[in-house]
């Protein structure tokens, strides 16, 4: 057998189309009620523990919100120091205006 004559069937790619039309997931197991709710209740109301994924999924949603609040900050520092060097070289600019010649005295009329 070669590796030119597998082929992958067509009950692998059944359903993909039809999902991205509806916007759908393509994998049914990685969001939505499968992914999402838990496999058993408890009958005196307590909670379940996560599961897995969903740990894996909580944590990967505060490492991408740590990034955001990064990114933020950087953007929010660089907004500042432009705006800083504009005020700066805006004061240098009227500093050298105010230094430059200007007339000696009033005259006398």
């Amino acid at each position: 057998m070669s590796v030119a004559s597998v082929h992958t069937s067509g009950s692998n790619c059944a359903g993909q189309e039809w999902r991205r039309e509806r916007q759908k997931p393509l994998n049914i197991n990685r969001y939505g009620a499968f992914a999402d709710l838990p496999d058993y209740t408890f009958l005196d109301g307590r909670r379940t523990p996560p599961g897995p994924n969903k740990v894996r999924r909580a944590l990967k949603q505060q490492e991408y919100a740590k990034k955001i609040m990064q990114y933020v900050s950087e953007v929010d520092f660089a907004v500042e120091r432009q705006d800083r060097l504009r005020r700066d070289e805006q004061t240098q600019r009227e500093e050298i205006l105010a230094r430059k010649l200007k007339p000696k005295g009033q005259k006398h009329a």
